[in-house]
């Protein structure tokens, strides 16, 4: 009776711990976030695409994906995650992009907020030609 005893115990025991830890595995949204940007500041290859020389100036966490601007450039990274058969905190992993020179990027945004130059004469004769 008393191995039964021991034996239920022991399971019980067992059990509760299992599933408590299945809980307290699920992270909220501001400490998983929290995560995710402790592993991308921690993650070597963050050093080796970006010189030391260069001030962080911005991360941005948009869509599974961080863009981080600095006083040269703009690297993005992509959080993929991995699958998991059991609940808990969320696995992933970084991916890492060629850096852009900034350079590159404020040509690229003087580019897209150029005014489109439209002639109303143009539409006008157009307009008249088909009537």
């Amino acid at each position: 009776m008393k191995d039964f005893r021991k034996l239920f115990f022991l399971t019980l025991a067992s059990c509760t711990l299992f599933s408590t830890s299945q809980v307290l595995g699920v992270l909220p949204p501001l400490y998983s976030t929290l995560n995710h940007y402790k592993v991308l500041l921690t993650s070597p290859q963050l050093t080796e695409k970006l010189d030391s020389g260069e001030l962080i100036e911005d991360i941005k966490l948009q869509d599974n994906s961080f863009l981080i601007t600095t006083s040269k450039h703009t690297l993005q990274v992509d959080v993929e995650y991995d699958h998991q058969p059991m609940p808990g905190p969320a696995r992933f992993h970084l991916i890492f992009h060629n850096v852009v020179p900034l350079k590159h990027n404020e040509e690229l945004d003087h580019m897209k907020e150029q005014p489109v130059d439209i002639q109303p004469e143009a539409i006008q004769h157009e307009d008249a030609q088909k009537g």
